[in-house]
């Protein structure tokens, strides 16, 4: 006889839920909306029914926590306070807007999403929950957070939060991991969902899981809902949801070069899709290590080549001192002067970049320098760096090469 433990999983799964909805059904909306009407969180959003102001701060939550999204949602609604304004503006004062705030895609897919239902809406967002799906950047959470928060409409808002709140509650094993988890919970508070509130306990059920369900040291002793969770009940809350291992983030080392003419420094605008699409970048250094055959012996020379590229789409090969890379540039650049910025980590979710500044200041000549594609590379002064949107990961070296300019300007400097 084979055995099916994924099967036997999901059966337990399901059995824990609707035991748990046949003995507490009728009690929990209660009990969550009084607790909500008294403890919720005064957020700015939360004073709206406006699809528009809702959608775009559903957006910005993303993988963002409250305190960090609340300036950047003023921010927004003062430059762009409706649908159509936003729709109308360029894509690069979209990015500058949200510069810091990270997953840029979000932000590009908020002005692709703003454009549509400008063009085929007339500037109204569709009160139907597959329509909101088509739209980029939307997914099952977020058009069921409109359509309950704006629309009054019963439909599951279901994150990781919820997922947690629904795992403890019944003492299922469910994973915040597996997609087929979450359609199970979305089957399990639509059964919840009061027809009457349901945006209101979508909000419930967030604010309960980002402040007292949380996931590591919940505060059971004052939730509303400890009276009805299995998993409290039954001194088992540490068990869910079911979590498995993180992948560590991938590791990369890249050497990022602000090549410098006068009071001016070279930028180039990450064009297509993926990481810093949209954003403007300094030089890059890539370093390789080629091998080649020597003689009849096929003794292998290994041989490093450089090469000065405008994105960071090859990382670091073979590591260097920053001696070693300073000889190396003064090789590429005779005439120039160079200067270590210091090294500067960032992860992004998967990523783990490893960087290394360098500045390279060498004279200007205007009519000689100027770039091959003005459109997306020029050098630019500063008072234009500081106004274009860059990757968080450079912005300590924007700033390093805005002090050393400043630096530069005083009075007996040259």
């Amino acid at each position: 006889m084979i055995d099916h433990p994924e099967t036997d999983l999901n059966s337990q799964i399901e059995q824990a839920l609707q035991l748990w909805l046949s003995d507490n059904k009728k009690q929990l909306s209660l009990l969550l909306l009084s607790w909500y009407d008294t403890a919720g969180r005064d957020l700015p959003w939360r004073c709206t029914k406006n699809p528009y102001l809702i959608w775009l701060s559903e957006i910005m939550l993303q993988q963002t926590q409250v305190t960090t999204v609340k300036t950047y949602y003023h921010r927004f609604i003062t430059a762009w306070p409706t649908l159509s304004a936003l729709a109308a503006a360029a894509e690069t004062d979209i990015l500058k807007a949200w510069e810091g705030l990270g997953y840029y895609s979000r932000a590009r897919n908020l002005l692709k999403t703003a454009r549509l239902v400008a063009e085929q809406y007339g500037g109204q967002f569709p009160e139907n929950y597959q329509a909101l799906l088509k739209l980029p950047g939307i997914g099952e959470y977020t058009a069921g957070a409109l359509m309950s928060i704006a629309f009054n409409q019963p439909y599951p808002a279901v994150d990781g939060n919820v997922v947690r709140v629904s795992a403890r509650l019944a003492a299922a094993h469910l994973s915040n991991q597996k997609p087929h988890n979450r359609k199970k919970v979305t089957a399990f508070i639509r059964e919840l969902m009061p027809v009457d509130r349901p945006g209101d306990f979508n909000e419930a059920l967030m604010d309960l899981g980002a402040t007292l369900c949380v996931p590591a040291a919940p505060h059971c002793e004052i939730c509303p809902l400890s009276g009805i969770c299995q998993a409290y009940l039954t001194n088992r809350v540490s068990l869910f949801p079911v979590s498995r291992q993180r992948r560590l983030p991938r590791e990369e080392k890249h050497i990022v070069l602000l090549t410098t003419k006068g009071d001016r420094v070279l930028v180039h605008q990450k064009t297509g899709q993926g990481l810093l699409a949209g954003l403007y970048c300094f030089d890059w250094l890539k370093i390789t290590k080629n091998e080649q055959k020597t003689d009849e012996h096929n003794r292998i020379d290994h041989q490093v080549s450089f090469q000065i590229k405008p994105a960071p789409d090859d990382p670091v090969q073979i590591e260097m001192s920053p001696e070693q890379v300073i000889g190396q540039l003064r090789l590429i650049f005779p005439d120039a002067g160079i200067i270590d910025l210091g090294r500067h980590r960032h992860v992004f979710t998967h990523i783990r970049w490893y960087l290394h500044g360098f500045l390279i200041d060498q004279p200007y000549n205007r009519d000689q320098d100027t770039p091959k594609d003005p459109a997306a590379d020029f050098w630019a002064d500063e008072q234009q760096l500081q106004a274009l949107p860059i990757a968080r990961a450079l912005e300590i070296y924007r700033q390093r090469w805005l002090d050393w300019s400043r630096h530069k300007k005083e009075p007996g400097r040259t």
